[in-house]
Parts: structure tokens; sequence; C-alpha cells
């Protein structure tokens, strides 16, 4: 905790509090536009589902992923369980990797200092 001078514990700054308050009304702002779009605008809705007839071809609600064609090609245990798996091992070995370099990085020693165009040892 860095403690200020003079004993005193905490110094107002009213550029911080005019910046938050901007922040603050720029989110009720933006929260109220998109209460008043979604008010104004109908949601595509198409017609009421039919038991007996479904569209062709249906389509999982996460088809996006790539995992509905993959159920379709591949084994549903390769395709649903394994791949899956191994994209989920290299994300979080990726992410820690870059995480590793960033400490790395950001807690190297501070013994030099560059100061007036030397270098301090």
């Amino acid at each position: 905790m860095i403690l200020p001078r003079y004993g005193r514990r905490f110094s107002f700054q009213p550029r911080m509090a005019w910046s938050m308050l901007g922040i603050a009304l720029v989110a009720m702002t933006v929260a109220a536009l998109l209460f008043v779009g979604r008010l104004a605008s109908k949601a595509p809705l198409v017609v009421a589902s039919n038991p007996i007839h479904s569209p062709n071809p249906t389509k999982a609600p996460w088809y996006f992923l790539g995992l509905q064609d993959l159920f379709v090609r591949a084994d549903p245990w390769y395709a649903g369980v394994m791949l899956p798996a191994l994209v989920i091992i290299g994300a979080i070995l990726i992410l820690s990797a870059v995480l590793l370099f960033l400490v790395v990085y950001f807690m190297r020693s501070r013994s030099r200092v560059r100061v007036s165009g030397s270098i301090q040892t």
C-alpha cells in the first residue's frame, strides 16, 4: 500500500470522478438504446414447428463448431469426445505457454536500468 504524504489517507481527484461518471453515462446510454431497439423491432420468427415434417438439413444449435459435420463423417467417439478434448488441451497448453512468456517478460530483473544513455549494473 502506498501511503500518501503528510498522513492523509486519500486525496480526492475530481478527474477520476468525472471519468467514472462519463463511463457510467455511456454504459447507461448504450443499455437504454439496446432496450429501445429491442422494443422497436420484432424478432424474426419462423412458422410453428411441425413434428411430422422437419426441415432438411436439421442442424443442432452448436453447428457453428463444426461438430455436426464431424458426427456425420466420423465415428461419434472421435468426433464428439476425442477431437474436442484435444482442441481444449491444445488451447490450454498454448495459453499456458503465452502466460509463462508474459510472466518471464514482466518479472525480469530490473537491475539493468537505462539512465541518460548509459546502462547501469
